[in-house]
């Protein structure tokens, strides 16, 4: 989802924001993304909203045929993303990745605590 928002900022405001919090957080050599994000943050608020969009992803053409031939090849196919679990799956299931008989098996280290994740792959 996309969101458009708008703030008007006199320039004295502007000035004292790009001097106080983003020239230090774009200089930072420690955390320098954390900095960043602290100073938008700092702008980022009192913000009118203009606007939201939703937007979908479309597949290519042939991605299903071309999963299916790989599979008839003897390819073993893997699903690694940084998207959420659930885009994930959907993603896959409307490729004809993952079909009705497929075995599905999703390893998530955020729930293996303090044990090492190969411990969970045995």
């Amino acid at each position: 989802t996309l969101c458009v928002s708008t703030r008007r900022l006199s320039e004295s405001t502007y000035e004292s924001w790009r001097k106080d919090h983003w020239e230090p957080a774009v200089t930072a050599v420690k955390d320098r993304d954390v900095h960043i994000e602290n100073a938008c943050l700092k702008l980022e608020t009192n913000l009118t909203l203009l606007g939201a969009t939703g937007i979908e992803d479309k597949l290519q053409d042939k991605v299903p045929e071309t999963i299916s031939y790989f599979r008839s090849a003897g390819v073993v196919i893997f699903v690694l993303t940084g998207d959420k679990r659930e885009t994930a799956i959907n993603i896959a299931k409307s490729c004809t990745l993952i079909k009705q008989n497929t075995k599905t098996i999703v390893l998530d280290v955020s729930r293996c605590g303090s044990q090492a994740p190969e411990k969970y792959l045995a």
